[in-house]
């Protein structure tokens, strides 16, 4: 239940944004949320990212930072998701 309210909150907030223009997707490293094995991004927070990008219709590569350099992305990029 609460995974489904998560995506369509966060539906919502995506789908005008990302319409309009490019969106930048970061994250991270938190694991077991947010992490990289075999070279790839994957945890229960980016699961529940991609698929409510998916949803959205929204193409995007899931780019993974250290988290105090995805908070500084954040600040400084306009058009940047940032999730945990």
């Amino acid at each position: 239940m609460k995974r489904w309210l998560v995506l369509m909150f966060m539906m919502s907030i995506l789908g005008e944004v990302a319409a309009a223009q490019n969106l930048s997707v970061i994250t991270g490293i938190w694991a077991p949320y947010n992490m990289e094995e075999k070279g790839k991004i994957t945890g229960i927070g980016t699961e529940i990212v991609q698929a409510t990008l998916e949803k959205a219709g929204i193409k995007s590569d899931i780019r993974l930072y250290p988290l105090a350099r995805a908070f500084h992305m954040l600040k400084k990029e306009p058009n940047t998701l940032l999730y945990t």
